[in-house]
């Protein structure tokens, strides 16, 4: 179980290991659950549009990552579950999310990184 706020991330916390370990748990519970797909945005711009179609009907969540400058973008494609931003945020950074992350809106949320 998760007893913190995922948003504003672990790193430097003083009990970051506890806290790194209840995220990778709740990522691991998540991908048992559901079916995850990702890919970047370079790859995403190549896709037909019907390569697209036919890549997302394999999963529950489909998500696009922009690299940015410190933090990443990441657009959900495709939501078939009704999880919170925080089970959102750590499906984006793939069970890390030590220095958090926020949803921005229209499916996407900001993942800061180092």
């Amino acid at each position: 179980m998760i007893d913190f706020d995922v948003k504003k991330g672990y790193a430097f916390s003083g009990n970051e290991r506890e806290k790194s370990k209840a995220v990778h748990e709740r990522f691991s519970e998540l991908t048992k659950k559901y079916s995850i797909g990702k890919t970047n945005s370079f790859s995403l711009k190549k896709m037909t549009e019907k390569e697209l179609e036919a890549e997302m009907e394999k999963f529950d969540i489909f998500i696009s990552r922009e690299p940015k400058y410190h933090h990443s973008i990441h657009t959900v494609l495709k939501n078939n579950t009704d999880l919170s931003n925080e089970d959102m945020l750590i499906i984006c950074d793939s069970g890390n999310l030590c220095f958090g992350g926020s949803y921005e809106g229209h499916n996407q949320y900001r993942i800061s990184e180092d």
